[in-house]
């Protein structure tokens, strides 16, 4: 081999890495000047700068010494032993490649790129696959790691595009006429293939390979054989299962949670890479774009919609040209997203990312396209049970399904992930867009939504007649997962006044109270409310019956009042036992809060009576519930303990959130009787149970009696702390903080008005995780 100067050996490297040289200088440390000298042998490099230079390009521990010599241009003083062949003793020729420089940079993928080429340089590894969904960057993720591969495969690095191909008899046709290896008629290109590569040091990268597997798998494994220096990269949505094979799923790129989000500033956002891929691309179209406080927001919003996928971000990116993140983000519905034009220079199917998805599906098999379109009808996820349910009719059956959703997997186009305990599947947003527009296409979205509405509403139906009994963990856990797709069904359904629809939203609001999600049930019983004379008399007194709860969770006594009145109205011509109970235990609820105890007496114990004789458990302790109360109001607290006690005892009460109500009135009781040590200690306990209920409403009123238990105490500095963190709580699910006016005043005037709402103030900023610590443990 002829030798040649180290800077003529600098500039080949730098370019056979596709780096220019403003780039390679930032990562030794020097101007690009300083670079460009070093090429054209004006000036040696630092010690420094070479040993960056070695790890840059790989070169071994053993040959430093030898490197070093030769990088100051004094190559006869190395020592002996080392004066082999060396990768920096090069010949006159840089290794063959066909890879373009890249156009753009490859922003947020260092770690993948590292990971993979780790593969790359394995010798025990020789068949990598990148698998990933379109748009996830599985192709520029192989270039970057074949550039950066280049010095170490002497003998080339080829990047050879099957995405054209429709014929798989031509795949390795393609390769061979890509590393010029067809040379006779006589031999096939197989043949070729394998006498041309022979020993070489060669990474092939196969790009796009999923619609021609079977085919690839067999030419990649026979000149892996007959090819021991050979080396494979592959692109694809699925594994191309040949022996041998080692799989790297190419992950989205990261996104900031919204609490990440509140606690970083400007320059930590780098660390996102959807983030800075948005930024770069926005400058390149906008050369005023910039993150700031006023648009991190909004791109972080579309970053999380478009799930992290590149395609989609750059795509959309582009559009920040002609308007502002925020008008972007509002902008952003499903056939804006998917009709995104990409640049001209790229292949048709990356144009725009419709095309990209559209070229996955079109090379499914017929039933997979009909499973991966019907999927597209959930939200959230799903479980294989929920697929079989929803997926399934006259055309697929129900016994296919597990295996065609396997392919999907395989493919890249769903995924899986456990959640509590369970396998559920999941889309990607854009991918879950391109296959809705598909199932309407093939007119099945109402038959699928229907279906999908239909399961939802019994699985509702059936959980609100046990969420009181012994696996009511298990069924709040349940419906909080299946939250979008309750949404998504209710949206369907209420949407299209459908009395399923409207039964699922009478269904919830028993969930929705124990899970304090007042915000949004008031919202759904608004809309289901102003359409209710589209359903029956009895769905609609359910409906008003849910949305009188809502109100009593709210605190809004005026609600309270206006819905109850109506439902039992409507229970008493139905002659509805529950209907009559649960209207009576609501206005006995507010005439409660409004202090008129006589009034609040007639309509509890006439509830009572009702609940006990129909034999609704629930319901009697609801009103137990409230006449414990009342007792405490008109002073007789032997008389609440005793209704609290006998609450406790109702059958079928078995879950945390039932046991955490009596603690919460036993609290309220021994708070009454000023007794603020046993206030702190059974407020705690129902704390911890109302925790592992998820009852962010009863969290929010025992922080508040713990609080004013404290005050009790005389500990005002954390008292006030604690009042100002249960208001926040309760602000933030928009319901009543009650606590006492005159107290709050007493501890203003005591602490003194700056120092009071220096102390609220610190109070408001806590989580509701650290409120629930600072209580239990901090000031018990």
């Amino acid at each position: 081999m002829t030798e040649v100067s180290f800077g003529e050996w600098l500039k080949r490297q730098r370019m056979g890495k596709g780096l220019t040289r403003e780039q390679l200088a930032h990562q030794i440390g020097c101007a690009a000047i300083t670079l460009r000298k070093l090429e054209s042998e004006e000036r040696r490099p630092s010690a420094q700068m070479v040993e960056r230079l070695a790890k840059i390009f790989n070169i071994p521990p053993n040959e430093t010494t030898a490197f070093i010599s030769f990088s100051r241009g004094d190559w006869t003083k190395a020592p002996g032993e080392q004066r082999g062949e060396t990768p920096w003793r090069d010949s006159t020729q840089p290794p063959r490649t066909n890879l373009r420089a890249s156009l753009s940079s490859f922003i947020g993928r260092n770690k993948e790129v590292n990971d993979v080429r780790e593969y790359v340089s394995n010798p025990d590894t020789r068949l990598i696959t990148l698998l990933g969904p379109p748009g996830i960057g599985k192709t520029r993720l192989s270039l970057a790691v074949a550039h950066e591969s280049l010095p170490q495969f002497t003998d080339g690095v080829f990047f050879v595009e099957l995405a054209p191909l429709e014929d798989p008899s031509l795949v390795a046709l393609t390769i061979a006429q890509t590393l010029g290896c067809l040379k006779t008629q006589d031999r096939s290109p197989s043949e070729q293939l394998k006498d041309d590569i022979g020993d070489k040091h060669i990474l092939v990268i196969l790009d796009n390979v999923e619609h021609v597997l079977d085919t690839t798998a067999i030419v990649a494994s026979d000149l892996l054989s007959a090819c021991p220096r050979l080396k494979i990269l592959t692109t694809s949505r699925e594994a191309i299962r040949s022996p041998g094979e080692w799989l790297y799923p190419v992950p989205a790129l990261n996104i900031p949670t919204p609490t990440e989000l509140q606690s970083i500033d400007m320059d930590g956002l780098a660390h996102f890479s959807a983030i800075k891929l948005f930024a770069e691309r926005g400058r390149a179209v906008r050369p005023d774009f910039k993150l700031d406080a006023d648009n991190v927001g909004a791109i972080t919003a579309i970053c999380s919609q478009l799930d992290g996928l590149p395609l989609a971000i750059e795509l959309i990116a582009a559009r920040i040209r002609w308007m502002s993140a925020q008008a972007l983000l509002l902008q952003l519905t499903d056939q804006f997203v998917l009709s995104a034009d990409g640049m001209r220079a790229v292949p048709a199917r990356q144009k725009k990312l419709f095309n990209a998805i559209g070229w996955s599906y079109d090379s499914l098999p017929e039933k997979e396209q009909i499973l991966f379109r019907r999927l597209s009808v959930f939200a959230g996820g799903w479980t294989l049970e929920e697929a079989q349910s929803i997926c399934s009719d006259g055309i697929l059956g129900t016994d296919p399904i597990p295996a065609l959703l396997t392919r999907l997997l395989e493919k890249s186009l769903v995924f899986v992930q456990e959640q509590a305990g369970q396998l559920r599947y999941h889309m990607l947003v854009t991918i879950r867009q391109y296959a809705s527009e598909k199932l309407s296409e093939h007119h099945e979205t109402m038959s699928t939504r229907d279906r999908h509405l239909g399961f939802f509403m019994e699985l509702s139906e059936k959980a609100e007649t046990n969420l009181h009994g012994s696996v009511q963990a298990i069924l709040l856990e349940r419906l909080e997962i299946e939250s979008d797709n309750l949404r998504a069904a209710l949206r369907w359904g209420v949407g299209n006044k459908t009395e399923a629809g409207f039964r699922l939203a009478a269904a919830l609001w028993l969930f929705w109270f124990m899970h304090a999600h007042f915000i949004e049930a008031r919202q759904w019983y608004e809309v289901a409310l102003l359409s209710s004379n589209d359903c029956t008399p009895f769905i609609k007194m359910r409906l008003l019956v849910g949305a009188a709860s809502n109100a009593i969770g709210r605190g809004d006594d005026a609600e309270i009042v206006s819905f109850s009145e109506l439902s039992l109205a409507l229970a008493r011509e139905l002659d509805d036992a529950w209907g009559i109970a649960m209207s009576l235990h609501h206005l006995g609820g507010a005439a409660l809060n409004r202090g008129d105890c006589p009034r609040a007496q007639t309509f509890l114990e006439e509830g009572l009576a009702v609940s006990r004789a129909s034999g609704h458990a629930a319901v009697t302790a609801y009103i137990l519930d409230d006449i414990g109360i009342l007792a405490i109001k008109q002073n007789n607290f032997q008389q609440a303990e005793r209704y609290f006690n006998e609450m406790r005892d109702v059958p079928n009460q078995e879950g945390n959130w039932d046991k955490s109500y009596v603690l919460a009135r036993l609290a309220s009781l021994a708070y009454s009787q000023q007794e603020y040590g046993r206030t702190k200690e059974l407020a705690g306990q129902t704390i911890i149970l109302a925790m592992e209920a998820k009852d962010k409403r009863l969290i929010s009123i025992m922080l508040e009696l713990f609080g004013m238990a404290l005050f009790g105490q005389g500990d005002l500095v954390n008292a006030v702390r604690l009042l100002g963190a249960a208001e926040a709580l309760a602000n933030s699910l928009e319901i009543a903080f009650s606590a006492d006016e005159p107290n709050m005043k007493d501890m203003r005037t005591q602490l003194g008005q700056s120092t009071f709402e220096a102390l609220q103030t610190k109070g408001r900023a806590m989580t509701m995780e650290q409120a629930v610590a600072f209580a239990i443990q901090g000031s018990a």
